[in-house]
């Protein structure tokens, strides 16, 4: 299993905390705790909106849509159509 680091109220891969604290912020003026404070924030703004729009009906392409994506020439030039 995954072991995870608790950022402020998120549960993140260590593994890429450490790679984003390490690697990625050095140089770029965020400091970490910054960072993950800023992460957090986003996913909590987004969350709810996320969560109603996977509540929304899915739609569903028509197999013969599908066959005409593929036949498209300037989608897939080599499709023979």
């Amino acid at each position: 299993m995954t072991e995870r680091t608790t950022r402020h109220r998120l549960q993140i891969a260590t593994v890429l905390q450490q790679f984003i604290d390490t690697q990625v912020l050095p140089g770029t003026g965020v400091a970490p705790a910054k960072f993950w404070k800023g992460v957090d924030a986003i996913v909590a703004d987004l969350a709810p909106k996320n969560i109603a729009l996977l509540a929304e009906p899915r739609i569903t392409l028509v197999p013969e849509g599908v066959t005409a994506l593929y036949t498209m020439p300037m989608l897939w030039p080599n499709s023979g159509a």
